[in-house]
C-alpha cells in the first residue's frame, strides 16, 4: 500500500491565498483571517499532515490518483462515473458486493483481458482495450 502525505507549513505559508482559490473540492482548504491563528511557541504545532492511501497500477506501479479522490469524483459524477471500470471496482468495494481477494486477479505474464477488471493505470488500461476489443 502506498500512503501519500501531504505537509501544510504555515510557518511558512505568506497567505496568498491560491491554495484555497484553486482548491478542488472547495471545501479542503479554508484560511482564517484570525490575527494570531498560528501563533505558537513551538514551531512544529504549525504543520500539519494529511495521510491518504494511493491506487497504484497492478501492472506497471504506476500511481493513479487516492482513494478519496476518486470518492470524491465518484460522488461528483453521479451516474455518469460508471462508465470508467476504475469506479466500478471502487464501487464494489464501497458497497461491499466483493471483497478484494474475489476480484482481483494476479497479472501474470502479459496484460489480458481479464486484467482489464484489475486496478490499472490509463496506460495499461489502454494497452488491454486496444489489444482485445
Amino acid at each position: 500500500k502506498g500512503i501519500r502525505t501531504i505537509k501544510r507549513d504555515y510557518g511558512k505559508c505568506i497567505f496568498c491565498g491560491l491554495c484555497e482559490e484553486h482548491c478542488i473540492t472547495q471545501k479542503g482548504v479554508k484560511l482564517s483571517d484570525k490575527l494570531y491563528d498560528i501563533a505558537a511557541f513551538d514551531r512544529q504545532n504549525n504543520v500539519e499532515y494529511q495521510y491518504k492511501e494511493l491506487l497504484i497500477c497492478k501492472n506497471c506501479g504506476a500511481i493513479i490518483t487516492t482513494k478519496e479522490h476518486l470518492f470524491y469524483m465518484h460522488r461528483k459524477l453521479g451516474p455518469r462515473a460508471f462508465s470508467s471500470i476504475l469506479n466500478l471496482n471502487m464501487l464494489n468495494q464501497k458497497l461491499k458486493l466483493a471483497e478484494g481477494q474475489d476480484v482481483d486477479v494476479e497479472i501474470r505474464d502479459k496484460l489480458k483481458r481479464k486484467d482489464m477488471f484489475n486496478i490499472l493505470c490509463p496506460n495499461c488500461l489502454r494497452q488491454v482495450l486496444v489489444k482485445y476489443l
